[in-house]
């Protein structure tokens, strides 16, 4: 039977590590360690952007090596990846494949791990080749990371890489460094005491200057000129300078690297580069990484550098600097580096190099046709529909590629858990695709399968991606709270529910679920067909468990979608039909709700277009003329009311009807047939005439449909249920939601079925029965002879319910829309506002070409309500209509408002016109409306709510309603009435106002003004009036329009003033707005409105009180010394603008900020000296070294302060720093004795601890003891794996003790001289423990033989039996027993040979296997029968 481990093999070396740094190269043992570790990646998605390239781990390689062979090849790179993608661990590998010499452990190592990620033995033999050919390269490893200035770190790396090689050992740098460190070295005794005190002013010594040197620190050179020329009497020293990192470089390749040189190359590794480029550009340091990056670039072919960085560096510079000169100069720097990579970790490649297939194995497995079916068919071909969007438009691989990587090269990782491992997002933490996790994953899985078949029961035994939730269920947990408490809540809602009907397929199936709702994967093939792929089950018994589970509400099925979820966390299904069960109890079909509910769900629905039935009519839009649909039960008959006020609003009547009977069951149709008619005839009649009622039909449906008026109270119970907050939550808003939706759906399918599912419904012809008309039209309608469909029945009904309407009028423009544009609503608004005043004809040529149409098409051609002027045929005039069919309506409003009548309201007539047989809609009846007052504009007199007011106002009101409809409405609802007057009344209200104008007493407000103004105008233009006095009103009008004038500018200019001064803060503002007070005048005649000028003034100067103050304050507060001069300008400008306006007072108060400013300014040219000190400080971090932590100490120790505030955050770092170095050096100081005296179970965890802390001792004292400690560590560590292995033998004899003894001594000998007494104590222990084995041995010995000796006694066993247990003595036996043990051997003998029977059952006992027992027993058995 072909086994899973006789198929794949895991790489146990490999593991993908974050905690790597590039420094651990200095670390021997960890450095291999990690180098064992190491996985190259191999395959990347397709490039990413314009200037960033994905890459692989040995693509990077690969530019690496082009770069030292070919000239044209670029040498400088960026490899751009988050944290966590192996970066640090990549350039150690890099470091080590380049340095070390080609046999070395380490290049062994690598090339190993080559050849296993590449699976090709030929191509890995390359970088091999490659390797033993150009042999080892000058490596330099730099570190972002590391506070130092760059060209100390340069020196210093390249003074360790060299001082790396047999070759260059011993190599002094030959720069200015080593003729600086003779001369020190060489000072007498006088000259170095000069040197020691000059070098005071700086902080140091001689010893402390010749270190600075020889670390090549920044300000070495300086300092050691300055020291030189002042110990030689003013002579500077004869340097070459200080030497450029170029030139450096230069240096290096010319004498180590290339065809003559020991080395075949130079590279820098500079890791953590975001955080450098971030320091640089802190610094403003630019400069020094142009010098190195021009020295890789002027030695193509013998030295490449490659950054690794977070971030891509120009992104980190921009967000660091924010623009400007020094950006752009950075950006520049970082230009030359043109090759920027993205550092791609694709994790398939990783599971792919990490699973090793036997070709042999696979082969064999695949030779069962049912496998490959399995594995190159179906399965492959689910998990590719699910993931395509990534692996085809997103990395570019083709369907073959994905078969040979995922299915085949990640086996036995069923394609979907692959997928999913290396796609499955937790959110929060750690990605469950982190290679470390993914990794574990993998070896626990193939370590549980390693002894199972690979193909049983017609199953390729496949790690399901159903393993992934108890794998990662912690993570779920703690990342996913929500969906994984839905999916905990299901699993214990199934034990609970199904109680001994749960099986392992219910579970199964759950844990799929919640993979596809945590994974969003698409069911892009039916939902249980992907369930069954996740959970590995057959697609009958994934949906047997999935209806189980849905009937009982443990999970819950969308009907609609046709997909199965999770119940939302804290949802409670069971609750969710108990509210509708309770709400639906006290619910009733109201006719309202009933209409409102499927209006508001189906009206815009393509699918029903439910509510409205069109009318095609020649004057107006079908839509505006649409009749309405309703349903109709015995309980709720509703007549809709016509269009008149009702409880203070114009309502909404309907222009025609068509009525669905509801049928429930079959019984009630004869006497719906009864309710029909009486419907029609009640509805018809609620018209305002009885013998033109409103057209109306009502429709027998040809099925009972009782699941409508069902679905539609359970979605009102719905709705009720979501008013409560409280039950909401309970239930769950995605429950709810999900429930809603479904309810919705089946109430649509109900009112489909209530309208016969059929399309077209309105053009269907219908028999007599089932069509009921109002009486008043059933002669005209079938003496028609037109169909009986819903449509033509409508439009006979409207052409007889509306026979005195108006003449023709748009049809292509809507009055419905309120939103948006609206071209008949703004042509309406435009020409109505004309008609009120008879000026169409003035105004004609300015309207857009819809109110040009309305008024030649329509008003002056079908309407006749506008005349043209004999040669002006352009210019219109207000007429009574020539039109017969409008001349009705005309009539109706002169009889309404006859000459004479006194406030006449509006909501009389209006209705009327709305309703048949008028049959006006909003926009016909308001142009009838507004015509007949512009005709009859001087005779009339209007008020509104009981006040007078003009056309004017009239005219406004049409400005800001926005449609037809609400004009009319607030003319009904707010009492807008008529007056008709004579001609005498006119003249006498014109000379009581021309007499007020004249005597100027009482003024007139505003209003009043208006009101007067608009009458005198009235007046004037009335024809039937005298000339003079025509002449006397136009004179007062226009005096009184002119003081008016003056007011409202008034009022508009101070309005405008003071709005500005509610938003003007600034002294010159407010000074330039105090300046405009002259310009506002006042008249008498008419009054103000707005505070006066000097009111206004106060303000100003009050709110200029607070400006100054502002300005007080400002330099008071004044921080950065870059803006005296601002402030300096500012203030002498704003004093000058309060001497020229004459402000005495202020200006005074600017003299005084003046002086404050400038004692400002004097304290922070003082505070500014000490700013690069404060740079300094912030620069100093705790996380430094112990060495560094010192010197920062030191430092901060000398620091001669002035500024409070400067000295207060000296003493803040400098108390930090001390705890930190007393932190250190106490756990420095004590690591011996803790390592010495350390439990044997804590081993790793103080290993990892000094491990984490080693690097901040480099330099210093303690960095030798950590090293020992580290070492004593593992010499424990070996003793206690010898001591464990030790314990556990088995004692199963005296030569076991013997040996164990043996080693016991061994182990004593190896580590007695190396490991503390406390931890030698563990032999001790183990020598207790084999002592207590073989007392414990001895004494069950003893006791074996007492108890045979009571065996025999007794008579307990047989002697056969007996007999046979004396042959197998314990082994722990003690020799003075032995007589005793053959004494009972005699008389066990003795009795044998006395009893023939017994010795029959000793030999029979003594018979090895249960067969030949058996055969000697029929044996006996036959002779018994022969004898008798």
């Amino acid at each position: 039977m072909l086994l899973l481990k006789d198929i794949v093999k895991l790489d146990t070396k490999g593991e993908i590590r974050s905690d790597v740094q590039l420094s651990d190269y200095d670390k021997p043992s960890l450095n291999l360690s990690l180098l064992q570790s190491y996985i190259f990646s191999t395959s990347v998605p397709s490039t990413f952007g314009a200037s960033t390239q994905a890459v692989a781990a040995l693509d990077l390689l690969d530019h690496l090596r082009r770069a030292f062979q070919y000239e044209r090849f670029e040498n400088r790179f960026v490899a751009i990846a988050n944290y966590g993608h192996g970066k640090s661990h990549l350039a150690l590998v890099l470091a080590n494949y380049f340095a070390r010499p080609a046999t070395s452990p380490e290049a062994q190592t690598i090339f190993e791990r080559i050849e296993h990620a590449l699976n090709l033995p030929a191509k890995a033999q390359g970088y091999r080749e490659y390797k033993e050919e150009r042999g080892e390269f000058l490596v330099l490893r730099l570190r972002g990371d590391d506070p130092r200035p760059l060209r100390e770190q340069f020196f210093r790396a390249l003074k360790q890489a060299l001082a790396e090689h047999e070759q260059t050992r011993g190599v002094q740098l030959p720069f200015w460094t080593g003729q600086a460190s003779e001369y020190l070295r060489q000072l007498t005794a006088e000259q170095l005491q000069r040197a020691n005190d000059f070098l005071q002013h700086y902080d140091l010594d001689v010893p402390a200057l010749l270190q600075d040197i020889e670390e090549y620190h920044e300000q070495a050179f300086e300092r050691y000129v300055d020291l030189f020329t002042h110990l030689s009497h003013g002579v500077p020293p004869n340097l070459e300078g200080h030497v450029s990192l170029r030139e450096a470089i230069g240096w290096a390749v010319g004498e180590f690297c290339g065809d003559r040189g020991p080395l075949a190359g130079l590279l820098i590794l500079f890791d953590e580069f975001s955080l450098y480029v971030q320091r640089y550009a802190r610094d403003r340091a630019v400069g020094e990484l142009q010098d190195l990056l021009q020295g890789i670039e002027d030695h193509r072919k013998k030295t490449a550098f490659l950054a690794f960085a977070q971030h891509d560096p120009e992104e980190v510079a921009r967000q660091t600097l924010h623009g400007g000169q020094l950006l752009q100069n950075l950006q520049k720097e970082l230009g030359r580096l043109p090759k920027r990579f993205a550092l791609y970790s694709l994790m398939e490649s990783v599971l792919d190099s990490y699973l090793k297939q036997s070709p042999e194995g696979l082969e064999q497995l695949m030779a069962n046709p049912k496998v490959r079916g399995l594995v190159l068919g179906e399965t492959t071909e689910v998990a590719w529909d699910t993931f395509s969007k990534h692996y085809d438009q997103e990395l570019g691989w083709t369907y073959e590629k994905f078969r040979e990587v995922v299915t085949r090269g990640c086996f036995p990782l069923h394609p979907m858990t692959t997928a999913l491992l290396c796609h499955l997002d937790m959110q929060q933490g750690e990605d469950i695709g982190a290679a470390r996790t993914v990794l574990g994953f993998v070896r626990d899985q193939l370590d549980y399968r390693a002894e199972q078949p690979a193909f049983d029961n017609g199953r390729i035994n496949w790690v399901l991606p159903i393993a992934l939730v108890d794998y990662f269920e912690h993570r779920l947990a703690g990342n996913m709270p929500a969906m994984y408490q839905s999916y905990r809540a299901a699993m214990y809602n199934l034990e609970q529910v199904l109680s001994d009907r749960v099986t392992d397929i219910h579970r199964s199936v759950l844990k799929a679920l919640l993979l596809q709702e945590v994974g969003r994967l698409p069911p892009s093939r039916r939902q249980v067909e992907l369930l069954a792929h996740l959970s590995g089950l057959d697609p009958h018994d994934a949906l047997t468990a999935l209806k189980e589970m849905s009937d009982e509400n443990i999970i819950q099925y969308d009907p609609i979608h046709r997909l199965n979820r999770f119940w939302p966390s804290g949802t409670d299904p069971k609750r969710l039909e108990e509210a509708i069960r309770e709400k639906s109890e006290r619910l009733s079909l109201e006719p309202a709700a009933l209409m409102d509910g499927l209006n508001e769900l189906f009206c815009d629905d393509p699918r029903y277009e439910f509510g409205r039935v069109k009318v095609d009519v020649e004057w107006g839009h079908t839509d505006d003329w649409a009749a309405e649909e309703v349903i109709i039960a015995p309980e709720i008959i509703n007549i809709i009311p016509p269009q008149a006020p009702s409880g203070g609003e114009l309502q909404r009547g309907s222009r025609g009807i068509v009525g669905w009977m509801l049928l429930r069951d079959e019984s009630e149709r004869e006497g719906l047939h009864k309710l029909a008619r009486d419907y029609v005839e009640l509805q018809g009649a609620s018209s305002s005439s009885a013998e033109t009622p409103l057209p109306v039909i009502a429709i027998i449906p040809k099925e009972p449909v009782p699941e409508l008026e069902k679905f539609f109270i359970r979605l009102k119970a719905l709705e009720a249920v979501a008013r409560r907050k409280d039950l909401l939550e309970e239930i769950g808003q995605q429950t709810y939601r999900q429930e809603y939706e479904r309810t919705k759906t089946e109430l649509g399918k109900a009112l489909r079925r209530l309208r016969g599912n059929v399309e077209h419904i309105w053009d269907i012809d219908r028999g007599p029965g089932e069509i009921v008309l109002p009486q008043a039209y059933h002669a005209a309608v079938a003496a028609s002879g037109y169909g009986l469909s819903v449509k033509s029945v409508l439009k006979q009904q409207y052409d007889l319910a509306y026979r005195i309407r108006p003449p023709e009028f748009f049809t292509q423009y809507s009055a419905l829309p309120t939103r948006g544009p609206n071209k008949l609503r703004s042509a309406v608004k435009t020409v109505v506002k004309n008609l009120l005043y008879d000026r169409i004809g003035n105004a004609l040529s300015g309207m857009d070409n819809v109110s040009k149409d309305l008024c030649e098409k329509y008003l002056a051609k079908k309407w006749g309500m506008l005349t043209q002027s004999w040669g002006a045929p352009s210019s219109y005039a207000l007429q009574k209509p020539t039109s017969l069919k409008l001349q009705p309506a005309w009539n109706l409003l002169d009889r309404t408002f006859a000459p004479g009548v006194q406030d006449a309201r509006l909501s009389e007539v209006i209705p009327k016109l709305l309703n048949p047989p008028y049959g006006f809609d909003y926009n016909t009846a308001m142009l009838l409306l507004c015509g007949w007052l512009g005709y009859h504009r001087a005779e009339l007199l209007l008020s509104h709510r009981g006040a007078r007011i003009g056309l004017g106002d009239l005219e406004q009101q049409v400005e800001t309603t926005k449609t037809a409809r609400d004009f009319l409405n607030w003319a009904c609802v707010n009492g807008l009435a008529l007056s008709r007057r004579d001609p005498d009344a006119a003249l006498q209200e014109m000379q009581s106002i021309r007499a007020r104008i004249i005597k100027g007493q009482p003024p007139f407000s505003q209003a009043e003004a208006g009101e007067a103004v608009q009458a005198l105008d009235e007046f004037a233009a009335q024809d039937k009036q005298p000339l003079d006095e025509c002449q006397r009103a136009t004179e007062a009008a226009e005096r009184l329009r002119k003081a008016l004038g003056v007011a409202q500018k008034y009022d508009q200019e101070a309005q405008k003033i003071l709005a500005s001064l509610e938003s003007l803060y600034e002294a010159s503002d407010l000074l330039e707005l105090h300046q405009k007070l002259p310009s506002l005048t006042v008249d008498e005649l008419v009054t103000i409105t707005q505070p006066t000028v000097s009111e206004i003034d106060q303000r100003i100067l009050d709110q200029l009180e607070l400006a100054v103050e502002t300005e007080r304050r400002r330099v008071e507060g004044l921080a950065d010394i870059t803006l005296v001069g601002t402030l300096e300008h500012r203030l002498h400008t704003l004093k000058g603008q309060l001497e020229k306006q004459g402000l005495t007072p202020f200006v005074q108060r600017v003299v005084e900020i003046e002086d404050m400013l400038r004692k400002r300014s004097r304290l922070l040219k003082a505070a500014e000296q000490e700013a690069a000190i404060q740079k300094e400080i912030e620069a100093m971090t705790v996380d430094a070294g112990l060495s560094s932590l010192h010197n920062y100490r030191q430092r901060l120790r000398e620091m001669q302060l002035v500024s409070p505030e400067l000295q207060q955050a000296r003493d803040n770092k400098l108390e930090a720093i001390q705890r930190e170095i007393e932190r250190l050096e106490a756990f420095a100081a004590g690591i011996t004795e803790q390592v010495h005296n350390v439990d044997l179970s804590d081993i790793q965890q103080i290993q990892n601890n000094i491990i984490r802390h080693q690097d901040r001792y480099v330099d210093t004292p303690y960095e030798e003891k950590l090293s020992q400690a580290l070492g004593y560590l593992e010499t424990l560590q070996h003793f206690r794996a010898d001591v464990h292995d030790l314990r556990q033998r088995p004692l199963n004899s005296p030569q076991d003790v013997q040996n164990a003894e043996e080693r016991l001594r061994e182990i004593a000998s190896s580590f007695e001289q190396s490991l503390s007494a406390i931890h030698l104590q563990a032999l001790n222990h183990a020598r207790k423990n084999m002592a207590e084995q073989v007392k414990a041995a001895r004494q069950a010995a003893l006791q074996w033989l007492e108890d045979r000796e009571q065996e025999l006694e007794h008579g307990k066993v047989s002697l056969g039996v007996l007999h046979q247990k004396l042959e197998r003595p314990p082994a722990f036996l003690p020799e003075d027993c032995q007589a005793r043990l053959d004494a009972l051997h005699a008389r066990i003998q003795e009795r044998l040979d006395q009893d023939h029977i017994a010795q029959i059952e000793s030999l029979f006992q003594s018979l090895g296997t249960p067969e030949k027992r058996k055969e000697c027993l029929n044996r006996l058995l036959q002779l018994v029968a022969e004898e008798s």
